[in-house]
């Protein structure tokens, strides 16, 4: 799923999806989707794909968020935790941080293994999209 350009793995069983662990309550009725309660426009692409073709895609892309050794906001948002200071040695795929955007928490992985160089947000500030959040290194 990928919602404002962030792709999210997520689970889903009837009308209850699991994002990062949290589950959410969703009903599609085009052109809306209500997740928790909530209304938000939705478009539905990439359909025409056959489903193997779409987990290749879904297994070698890197989140937006993070292009080559900066981390920036891909929509205007949050910060709610940080997990990474500076200094600290990261491997692919580690959480550094959590970006709240439209009532979703959004977990910001390191796309390599690297060392976090610079932190530019603390949790509780408010971020715009492309906004510079860590720098990293390696």
């Amino acid at each position: 799923m990928i919602v404002n350009g962030v792709e999210f793995p997520f689970q889903s069983k009837n009308d209850q999806i699991t994002i990062s662990g949290t589950p959410h309550t969703v009903k599609l009725s085009c052109p809306t989707a209500e997740v928790d309660g909530i209304g938000y426009a939705f478009e539905a692409k990439g359909l025409e794909e056959s489903r193997a073709t779409e987990n290749k895609h879904q297994a070698t892309s890197q989140s937006p968020a993070v292009r080559g050794d900066t981390v920036t906001a891909v929509m205007p948002g949050l910060i709610i935790k940080m997990f990474k200071s500076k200094g600290d040695h990261v491997k692919a795929g580690e959480t550094l941080l959590i970006l709240e955007a439209m009532k979703m928490q959004n977990e910001i992985r390191a796309g390599h293994d690297c060392i976090v160089k610079e932190v530019l947000v603390r949790p509780g500030q408010p971020v715009e999209k492309g906004e510079k959040l860590v720098i990293l290194e390696g």
